[in-house]
């Protein structure tokens, strides 16, 4: 996830908003994945990819608490929760929302909401972007919410501290 972060930063930087709001979507469904997995499944399997724990989370979500929780929500446009096929972000979200201790990271994640609104028009509509309001904000949010589920997370980019020292050098090999 911290590289999918790094790859935003470049894309913001290199102004190809397309290639960022891929990115950021891809990053808000791998966290919710992870955090869904951390919360349902325990800490335990964490490390396992998503689609070797999906139906074990897909069990768990219809049983007790969580599962009369998740049969009575009801989406903001007043719609019970899809629950079959491919869990959606909004599912993912859903789910989340059971655990009181999600409630900071569930703001966070809904500030990009928006961005994955614009990145499902511009695929599905085939619209283009040319400017990315609220960028820096974005870009924040993302690093605050990798802050709080990795807290060893360092928003500096490698490429970047590595891509100066090879300046550096060159610059004093020069002279």
């Amino acid at each position: 996830m911290q590289e999918v972060y790094y790859k935003c930063l470049i894309k913001a930087q290199t102004k190809q908003y397309a290639d960022l709001l891929v990115l950021i979507i891809a990053f808000q469904e791998n966290i919710l994945k992870f955090l869904v997995k951390q919360k349902v499944l325990g800490i335990s399997l964490i490390q396992l990819k998503w689609k070797d724990t999906e139906n074990q989370v897909r069990s768990q979500i219809q049983q007790g608490k969580l599962g009369q929780y998740i049969q009575n929500y009801k989406t903001d446009s007043g719609q019970r929760l899809r629950i079959e096929g491919d869990l959606s972000r909004v599912a993912l979200i859903a789910i989340l929302k059971f655990f009181e201790d999600s409630k900071d990271l569930i703001l966070l994640l809904n500030r990009i909401e928006n961005v994955c609104n614009l990145r499902n028009n511009l695929v599905h509509e085939l619209k283009g972007v040319s400017y990315l309001e609220n960028e820096a904000e974005i870009l924040e949010t993302i690093e605050e919410i990798l802050k709080m589920v990795k807290p060893d997370f360092n928003p500096v980019n490698p490429f970047n501290l590595l891509n100066e020292e090879i300046v550096n050098r060159l610059s004093a090999a020069q002279y």
